[in-house]
């Protein structure tokens, strides 16, 4: 664990009154807070101490967990180093994502849990580059190098494939986005068919650049209802059965996956 002493010098150490009122706070969430706030911000600290536990050392300090509208529109979380009323490290997570009314989460509650504890983890990530790291990557909207490095140390103790920096250049440009990690290596039933990613837009280029708390898996991106997926997967499947005009094998093998995730949205 870093002490005031160890941490980097870009790094304000939290003072003593930030970490007894974060911990009260806390307390008071689990305890006496209003039932349905009680019940999944509860659950929430809960999935927060088992990431610190397990990824972080035990080094952080429980940050502010509040079930209120981020800043975007179509953000799912948002983390601020600094809090409305002045406190360090904020969270605010979209009540809808529990509730089961977001229209990218529905179905089971377990599967909405399951998102919603990947959500929390990669935003831990940022509370770690925030209060002990220090390497908040402005330039890639947090989600450079160092973000990719710790995710992908986790990443592979939970047995998930690799991703690059949110910027696709380089060696690794072929991989995932940390910006959409974990989400973008789960098994596609992990979320037991709770999650309805959108349709992203293939024309934004700063898309990858962002991730849950900027909005890039929802702002980037078209929900289509299901009468839509039904009408471009007939658009997808006319395109391969017409043999799609080339013989270039992998642009087949890109056209066939397409149909694939198509014909699974569409049924």
């Amino acid at each position: 664990m870093h002490t005031a002493a160890t941490l980097p010098r870009s790094v304000d150490p939290l003072g003593a009154h930030d970490v007894e009122h974060r911990e009260d706070f806390r307390r008071f969430v689990v305890e006496d807070a209003e039932p349905w706030h009680r019940e999944q911000l509860g659950r929430l600290y809960q999935l927060w101490a088992q990431g610190n536990a397990a990824y972080f050392d035990g080094a952080l300090v429980p940050p502010y967990i509040l079930l209120t509208e981020p800043a975007g529109p179509r953000t799912y979380v948002d983390c601020g180093a600094v809090s409305g009323f002045g406190g360090r490290s904020q969270n605010r997570i979209r009540p809808s994502l529990l509730a089961g009314t977001h229209p990218h989460l529905r179905g089971q509650l377990d599967g909405r849990l399951r998102f919603v504890a990947d959500v929390l983890l990669h935003e831990t990530i940022h509370q770690w580059q925030q209060e002990r790291s220090g390497q908040t990557e402005q330039a890639w909207h947090g989600h450079g190098p160092a973000f990719r490095d710790r995710a992908n140390a986790i990443g592979r103790a939970l047995g998930l494939a690799p991703v690059r920096t949110a910027k696709r250049r380089g060696s690794d440009r072929h991989l995932p986005s940390c910006a959409q990690w974990p989400h973008c290596v789960r098994p596609p039933d992990y979320y037991l068919g709770a999650y309805r990613p959108p349709l992203a837009d293939p024309g934004d280029d700063h898309a990858e650049e962002h991730g849950p708390d900027a909005g890039a898996a929802s702002g980037c991106a078209t929900t289509l209802t299901p009468d839509e997926w039904r009408r471009v997967h007939s658009l997808v499947a006319r395109r391969v059965s017409d043999g799609l005009g080339s013989d270039d094998a992998v642009e087949h093998q890109c056209w066939r996956r397409l149909l694939d995730r198509f014909e699974e949205r569409a049924r």
